[in-house]
């Protein structure tokens, strides 16, 4: 089944496209968890660095920092106009079902 997976980078902008609402972190933590909760690299920090990845070819943007009650920023992302130009490349095969 893992063949049938999409990168995480690309699963994770997926995953940004179809969500109405801004993204955080642990939401892709927590929604992802079933698809790629067995891979080593499905960890906060790498979450974390896909999204600045994605953030500096302006396929999503940071909308919110707040600091959160342990001190650290936490982050909300949502997708940009040029970042819903691409989605259509992802293949739908790979990618989870479109509604």
């Amino acid at each position: 089944m893992m063949a049938d997976l999409l990168p995480l980078k690309f699963r994770i902008f997926d995953y940004i496209s179809k969500v109405k609402d801004e993204v955080m972190i642990d939401d892709i933590l927590r929604d992802l968890q079933n698809e790629y909760g067995t891979e080593r690299q499905f960890k906060k920090s790498m979450i974390a660095y896909h999204l600045d990845s994605l953030v500096g070819v302006n396929m999503i943007q940071i909308t919110t920092a707040v600091l959160n009650t342990e001190g650290e920023i936490e982050m909300k992302y949502k997708i940009t106009d040029f970042g819903l130009t691409k989605v259509k490349y992802i293949p739908i095969n790979m990618a989870a079902k479109r509604k």
